[in-house]
């Protein structure tokens, strides 16, 4: 579809494939930055569209594990487009 899917790939060492996950809906998700947090969890942010009760875009963060595994997902926003772009480590072990 003319959509787009958000995608997650982690490689081993020497840059072989060990897992590829992607996270779709309706409309589109994509995915901006990638944090590894205790116990080999991935939360990754961006944003989506397919599960807004408007279709504007929505605050996006995913949770797996460290095989991938798909753990939970939020969506935070208003009534405006709300894009996600980045993610950064606080010094207190929290992500903002």
């Amino acid at each position: 579809n003319p959509s787009y899917d958000a995608f997650l790939m982690k490689l081993d060492i020497d840059g072989n494939t060990k897992w590829i996950k992607t996270f779709d809906g309706k409309f589109s998700e994509q995915f901006h930055a990638v944090k590894e947090i205790s116990k080999g969890r991935i939360v990754v942010a961006g944003w989506s569209n397919s599960f807004s009760t408007n279709n504007k875009a929505d605050y996006l963060l995913a949770m797996y594990d460290a095989d991938g595994n798909f753990i939970d997902a939020k969506q935070y926003g208003d009534n405006k487009d709300n894009y996600c772009y980045g993610m950064e480590a606080l010094n207190d072990g929290t992500y903002m």
